[in-house]
C-alpha cells in the first residue's frame, strides 16, 4: 500500500496565521492582515478549495492509495469536512483532527473530536510562519496547555503530530518535545519535515534528530526541497533523506508530499520520485506505506 501521509483538504479557505486572517481571493489565493497576498492553491487547478475528490485524483494520477489527512492554521481547520471525507472514503482518508489549545474552551473542543467526531490523532502546526506559535507567543510544546491533550492521547493511544518549524524559530523546541516523547510513552509521536532543514548542511541537524529518537517517534518526510530551496534532482533532499535513514532506521521514516501547496512549486511525481534512488530497494515500501500504518495505528482504528 502506497499512502501520502501529509495531504491537507481544504473545503474553504480560512486562513489565520502570524500574518492574521486570510480573505480567500476565490482564486486560491489568500490577502492576509499584512496586505500580503499568498497563494495557497496551485494555479493548474483553478480552485480555491482542494476538496476530497480532488485529492483523490491526484492521488490516484501517481499510485497512492491512502491520503493522511493533516492540518494547519494557515488554512483553517478543517475538522468537520476532514472527518466527513474519512467517513465518505474509508479506504483512501486516514483523518487527523487539529485544535488551538488556548481556546478558552479547549477542553470541550478536545471532548467534541476525540469523543462526538471520533479523531484517534491530532495534529499541531506549531510553527511561527504558520502555526501556533505565530499567535501565541508564549507557547510552550511542554507548557500547561499541551497537558490535556497529552494525557487524552496518553490515556486513549492516539497519534500526536508536530510540524516545529525551523531552527531559527521560536517553535523548534526540540528538547521539550523529547521530554514529552519521553513521558507520553503510550502516544506515537509524528515529528514532520524531517525538523525543517532550510540548508544541504545544517549545523546541529542530527543532534537535533538523535534527541527526538524513541521507540514511539516516526519522522515524516514531506517539503524537503522547499525548506532547502531546490529543484529537482532535490540532491541536498536526498542526503537528508539518507541521513536520517542511517540515523533512526527505515522503519521509522514516512513519505508526504504536503499537497495541494507543495505543488506550487514541485511536481508531485518529482516529490515522490526522488525518494526511489534515496531509499534502498528493500525500505522503499515501509516508508511509502508500511511505517505510516503503524505510527496512526490503521488496522486498529475503526472510524464512528
Amino acid at each position: 500500500m502506497r499512502i501520502d501521509a501529509h495531504v491537507h483538504l481544504i473545503e474553504c479557505l480560512t486562513s489565520f496565521s502570524a500574518h492574521g486572517e486570510g480573505r480567500s481571493l476565490g482564486d486560491g489565493r489568500v490577502e492576509l492582515a499584512t496586505g500580503e497576498v499568498r497563494r495557497i492553491i496551485p494555479e493548474q487547478l483553478h480552485s480555491d478549495c482542494f476538496t476530497a475528490e480532488a485529492g483523490l485524483s491526484l492521488m490516484d494520477s501517481f499510485g497512492i492509495d491512502m491520503g493522511v489527512v493533516l492540518q494547519g492554521g494557515f488554512y483553517g481547520f478543517q475538522n468537520s469536512y476532514v472527518m466527513q471525507s474519512a467517513r465518505r472514503y474509508p479506504d483512501r482518508y486516514y483523518p487527523v483532527g487539529a485544535l488551538d489549545p488556548f481556546c478558552g474552551r479547549s477542553g470541550k473542543i478536545l471532548d467534541h473530536l476525540v469523543g462526538d467526531l471520533g479523531f484517534r490523532a491530532l495534529k499541531f502546526e506549531i510553527s511561527e510562519n504558520f502555526g501556533i506559535s505565530g499567535y501565541h507567543a508564549g507557547y510552550r510544546v511542554d507548557g500547561p496547555e499541551m497537558l490535556p491533550v497529552y494525557e487524552r492521547a496518553h490515556e486513549m493511544g492516539m497519534t500526536v503530530v508536530f510540524d516545529v518549524g525551523g531552527v531559527h524559530q521560536g517553535s523548534y523546541q526540540i528538547e521539550g518535545l523529547a521530554c514529552m516523547v519521553r513521558r507520553f510513552s503510550n502516544i506515537r509521536f509524528v515529528i514532520c519535515h524531517l525538523l525543517c532543514p532550510v540548508s544541504p548542511d545544517q549545523d546541529g541537524w542530527e543532534q537535533d534528530m538523535r534527541r527526538l529518537m524513541a521507540d514511539n517517534a516516526w519522522f515524516e518526510i514531506s517539503s524537503l526541497p522547499s525548506f532547502i530551496g531546490e529543484d529537482p534532482p532535490y540532491t541536498a533532499s536526498a542526503e537528508y533523506v539518507q541521513r536520517a535513514l542511517r540515523l533512526v532506521g527505515a522503519g521509522r521514516l514516512i513519505w508526504g508530499s504536503d499537497a495541494p501547496m507543495a505543488l506550487n512549486s514541485h511536481n508531485y511525481g518529482d516529490l515522490l520520485g526522488y525518494l526511489q534512488h534515496a531509499i534502498p530497494e528493500g525500505a522503499i515500501d515501509d516508508v511509502l506505506g508500511g511505517n505510516a500504518v503503524i505510527a496512526y495505528d490503521m488496522p486498529k482504528r475503526r472510524l464512528p
